[in-house]
């Protein structure tokens, strides 16, 4: 399953609550701070929040923890949840309704449970303050990317061992004239041997050469090849003849130690021709060369994640010359607070984030760096004397009710899905009424559309059907509306008109006759026509005749009242006009109620 993201929590509707946290909830914040975000959010029923109980950017500025892992935090009294449930309300960016029953319960959180996490944290500050493992210390020693060169060793007499590429250095030879073969039975140890002749050829140079200046290169080729010339059962050639030939050519074999542009990740193994002899036993530290990859890229990371406004503050402390003033003020200033924090909750004052008033001023001395680190110390631990009277004397609450807290978990989730079934109702309701009133505009437009073809007056048309019922607001529920049903006051000319257009966009359907109830002047035999997808059914009365209503629409149509659509339906005959009908009646009072209602005769 891929993970939650921000916009899905968003845009699923699962965002419970949202907060400004971080300094600008302690209101020690400075113009370079940014804002930071902490957040709840509800899994949906088909998610495994145990693989991902929080949703966080790179840095971590932002993170927000799934329900469960919430209250679970909270019930171990983590100082960063537990502020949480007392943000004031400038700084809350968003609450569910649901989440609000949770905030209320906040004191009850706030037991002698907490003092060993804020009193931890604060130590874990202190320690973290001057501690020698930080990122900005690697920074100092100009970390640089290493290649497996640096991990390769090889025997040095009595000096131990010493790095492989010293070693080549010593004796003038080149890395990439190397050959690796695994030494059986030994982990991660090498024999390797040497192409003297690829030597020869990338280094633009000859025996001959080596020779005259008496190289180390050349005493190390005469010291290797010695033992084999020894061996040989006629010395016909001089030594330096026998070396001049075994050299003259590249073997053609030997890939180097890593390749040539040094990406290589591992050392690189090679074949080798059964004559040649090692020139040494080599040894590779994988495991350290590992090390360094995953040092190298998480402080790689860090470099780009960085707060820039505090790394240039530690390092000012950093090259001050002063190791008293070598000290990350970020880490300092936060032992402080959570001291200061832990005595408040010991003191019965519960948990107060923001810090105006109270020690914000000295706060933002320690973060501009306005104090000695041995200073900070001794106060420090005065400070911490204080916090422990304060939690051995303390009469608050011993532990957090986990009953109460399983509880309010269970029953928010409950009820969190029983409201958003209730809002998708909703909202499904709310979608059915857009596109239906999506579609009666589109009918709207068709209409005008028509009868501004045919130059026919908005007066000269009565709406009737369920266009009109809408008006009336008597339209029965659920029903969706596919045509629009008018008559038009038309004389022969007209109708001519209607009929040829009736050619062209009738759909050669017919229509039911009304069996009684006649209207004066009306042809019970309507044109159907359909133009871009929406059907008109027209009839067609005298011209010379009046409409059977007094009704208007704001758009000059006349509106047909509702006891002439009920007369209409009641003489179709049909099952679903019946339904119709026994629908309005039971909701309608009465006609003359309609028209008293409307003001100057317009609807």
């Amino acid at each position: 399953m891929n993970k939650l993201t921000f916009d899905e929590v968003r845009n699923r509707g699962l965002l419970l609550y949202e907060y400004v946290r971080g300094s600008k909830l302690y209101h020690t914040d400075t113009p370079d701070s940014d804002e930071d975000t902490g957040g709840v959010f509800i899994a949906p029923p088909d998610f495994d929040f145990k693989y991902q109980e929080e949703v966080s950017d790179e840095k971590n500025d932002n993170k927000w923890w799934e329900l469960g892992k919430f209250m679970e935090m909270a019930m171990t009294s983590n100082p960063a949840v537990l502020e949480a449930f007392f943000v004031p309300d400038e700084l809350v960016k968003y609450v569910h309704p649901l989440f609000k029953e949770i905030l209320k319960h906040g004191p009850e959180f706030v037991t002698k449970a907490c003092f060993k996490p804020f009193g931890s944290y604060a130590v874990q500050q202190i320690k973290k303050a001057q501690g020698q493992n930080k990122k900005i210390h690697w920074d100092m020693e100009d970390m640089k990317r290493k290649t497996p060169l640096d991990f390769c060793f090889t025997y040095d007499g009595r000096q131990g061992s010493i790095n492989i590429q010293e070693w080549l250095e010593r004796y003038g030879l080149r890395q990439d004239c190397c050959g690796l073969v695994n030494l059986t039975n030994m982990k991660d140890c090498y024999l390797m041997y040497y192409d003297f002749g690829q030597h020869f050829r990338l280094a633009n140079t000859d025996f001959v050469r080596q020779r005259n200046l008496n190289t180390p290169f050349y005493n190390f080729m005469l010291a290797h090849f010695e033992n084999s010339y020894n061996k040989l059962a006629s010395q016909e050639l001089s030594l330096d003849d026998y070396v001049r030939e075994m050299t003259d050519k590249p073997l053609g074999d030997h890939c180097g130690i890593i390749n040539s542009n040094g990406t290589s990740n591992t050392v690189r193994l090679c074949s080798t021709q059964r004559e040649e002899e090692p020139i040494c036993m080599m040894t590779y530290n994988a495991d350290g060369y590992g090390t360094h990859c995953r040092k190298y890229k998480e402080y790689e990371e860090w470099k780009q994640k960085r707060n820039k406004a505090r790394y240039e503050s530690n390092m000012e402390g950093e090259k001050s010359g002063d190791p008293d003033m070598k000290y990350d003020v970020k880490n300092m200033y936060h032992s402080f607070r959570n001291v200061a924090m832990c005595t408040e909750i010991a003191k019965g004052k519960g948990i107060i984030p923001d810090r105006t008033g109270i020690d914000r001023d000295f706060l933002m001395d320690v973060r501009a760096r306005k104090f000695g680190y041995s200073e900070l110390i001794k106060k420090l631990a005065e400070m911490t004397e204080v916090m422990q009277k304060a939690c051995e004397e303390s009469t608050i609450k011993e532990q957090i009710d986990e009953e109460m807290v399983r509880r309010l978990t269970s029953n928010l989730r409950r009820k969190f899905f029983e409201y958003q079934r209730k809002e998708r109702k909703k909202m499904g309701e709310k979608l059915t009424e857009d596109l239906e009133e999506a579609n009666i505009e589109r009918m709207y437009k068709v209409l005008d559309k028509f009868l501004g073809a045919l130059k026919i007056k908005n007066e000269d048309v009565m709406l009737t059907g369920s266009l009109a019922l809408k008006k009336h607001g008597m339209l029965p529920k659920g029903r969706f509306i596919h045509d629009v049903d008018i008559v038009i006051k038309a004389n022969e000319t007209l109708e001519r008109d209607i009929q040829t257009m009736n050619k062209i966009y009738g759909n050669g359907g017919t229509f039911w006759m009304m069996n009684e109830d006649r209207i004066p002047g009306v042809k019970h035999k309507p044109y159907i026509l359909e133009i871009e997808n929406v059907k008109l059914n027209i009839w067609i009365q005298n011209p010379d005749t009046e409409f059977d209503t007094e009704l208007t629409t704001s758009d000059g149509y006349k509106l047909a009242t509702v006891r002439h659509i009920l007369n209409a339906k009641k003489s179709y005959g049909r099952g679903k006009d019946i339904k119709d009908i026994l629908d309005i009646t039971t909701s309608v009072v009465s006609v003359q109620t309609y028209r008293e209602d409307l003001p100057d005769n317009e609807y």
